[in-house]
């Protein structure tokens, strides 16, 4: 039989992360580097009303699905925000595969459908590319190893190294294991 959850709308400040609290369920697993947060924020002050289409996942009131997104929506300042909550006799088990399934995408990008179809829309600002490496060498099954010099090799290196460097410090989200605040740290490596 298949679960008719509600969407409801709370009070924001009545939701928790999941920082273990549950008995059974780990941390969320998920973190969101500085510029994947801006961009989430972005996203949902844009388009307000998408939430509804994706509240969050609630178990009580600990979010097992969506904890980026009440972030950002208490980032915006959110008083209220849509969920739908699991039954209170959800096992553990199920809560852990459903925080999983909720943020794991079992589809692919078709990458030549979304440059030649999908053109007329800001794929970038809404972080479609955000894990696409670009890296074309220019070569063919025709190039022969001679054809390709030193210089052309360390080009590449460093187009493909240019993609990875970040004029931003690298940062680290934290969260505090008792009180469930989460907080921005400094690599001290960098």
């Amino acid at each position: 039989m298949v679960e008719k959850l509600q969407i409801e709308w709370v009070k924001i400040s009545t939701l928790e992360v999941n920082s273990g609290q549950i008995e059974g369920v780990p941390t969320n697993p998920r973190f969101i580097k500085d510029s994947g947060f801006r961009a989430l924020v972005q996203s949902i002050s844009e388009d307000p009303d998408f939430m509804s289409a994706n509240p969050l996942k609630v178990y009580k009131n600990v979010v097992i699905g969506g904890n980026m997104r009440l972030r950002a929506c208490r980032e915006l300042k959110w008083k209220e925000i849509p969920i739908v909550r699991f039954p209170d006799d959800t096992p553990p088990d199920i809560l852990k595969a459903r925080a999983i399934k909720d943020n794991h995408h079992y589809g692919e990008d078709d990458w030549d459908a979304l440059a030649n179809e999908w053109d007329d829309v800001p794929l970038n600002e809404w972080g479609v590319f955000k894990d696409h490496v670009t890296f074309n060498p220019n070569l063919s099954p025709e190039t022969a190893q001679g054809q390709v010099t030193e210089a052309d090799i360390n080009h590449a290196q460093t187009e493909l190294s240019n993609q990875f460097v970040s004029s931003e410090p690298q940062m680290f989200e934290i969260i505090c294991p008792k009180c469930g605040n989460e907080f921005n740290v400094k690599d001290p490596s960098k």
